[in-house]
């Protein structure tokens, strides 16, 4: 999953960690022997390296965004403007931002977000980033970059916007704007992410033996097949046989699903399928 802290916004988390894992609880990311987040970044216009803690950073990256020229007129804006001043932009984008993606999809809870409503295809037909600057919402590209680019999630210029859509649900923007309007202010912010006493990985251990008597995991399994068959002629008597080989008796051993999920990147597994069928073989040629 890749997800190493807590935000305000991970309602189905802490959903979880509460049935689940009740001791693993959250401890403040803030404190003497915990640094705020820090990086390095090339700054957009100038070029050069910086190293900035995360909330000016952002700042800073929304004045660039908004005076991003080289002529004297942005060169002065920057220079003047408060960094903190900066955040009122932001805050009336991350509204915006709240307005566009209900009028696109409607009011529903954090995760996946129905289809859009009729006639609102067309908005999200292009990239994130083109979302962004088509919309208004430029102030917010360094809030995005992080919570997108940054963690891995995929480039603004080249993901869909629908993409960003999903993860960055209002709720999970509504909860930013305390940090936004409240950076300076240690009471406030202490709050804003948090990290588990034992990690993500003892969460998702407590859910594999929850059900175990129910579900079989095989983990360190590399699957060397897929195949589907016409009627439930497979292993198993399914509908697909699954082929893999245990990595600690290096056997190959076969067992039959009625379905059969692959969380990988297709355009480099398809080949583990047999016969892809021609919706797959046109989008993972």
């Amino acid at each position: 999953m890749g997800t190493c802290y807590l935000h305000p916004g991970y309602f189905p988390i802490r959903e979880l960690l509460n049935e689940y894992d009740p001791e693993n609880v959250e401890i403040s990311f803030t404190g003497e022997d915990i640094r705020e987040i820090k990086g390095s970044a090339i700054r957009v216009g100038n070029g050069t390296l910086e190293s900035q803690a995360y909330k000016k950073w952002i700042l800073d990256e929304a004045k660039w965004q908004l005076f991003p020229n080289q002529k004297w007129t942005d060169k002065l804006a920057r220079a003047l403007i408060p960094r903190k001043l900066m955040q009122v932009p932001i805050a009336r984008a991350m509204m915006r931002y709240i307005d566009l993606h209900t009028k696109i999809f409607g009011e529903y809870e954090y995760g996946l977000p129905p289809k859009p409503k009729p006639g609102m295809e067309h908005l999200i037909d292009m990239t994130a980033m083109e979302f962004m600057q088509q919309n208004g919402l430029s102030a917010l590209i360094g809030i995005f970059r992080y919570s997108q680019q940054i963690q891995g999630y995929g480039i603004l210029e080249h993901i869909p916007a629908f993409y960003v859509l999903w993860w960055m649900h209002p709720n999970l923007v509504r909860t930013a704007f305390r940090a936004v309007l409240r950076f300076d202010d240690e009471e406030e912010r202490k709050d804003m992410v948090s990290m588990l006493k034992y990690g993500y990985n003892r969460l998702w251990m407590k859910i594999r033996d929850a059900y175990a008597n129910r579900v079989r995991y095989v983990m360190g399994a590399p699957v060397t097949s897929v195949v589907r068959h016409t009627s439930p002629t497979g292993a198993d008597g399914r509908l697909v046989s699954v082929t893999y080989t245990d990595s600690t008796s290096g056997t190959s051993n076969t067992i039959g699903a009625e379905k059969v999920i692959m969380a990988v990147d297709m355009s480099r597994f398809l080949g583990l399928i047999s016969e892809p069928g021609p919706k797959e073989t046109a989008i993972f040629p």
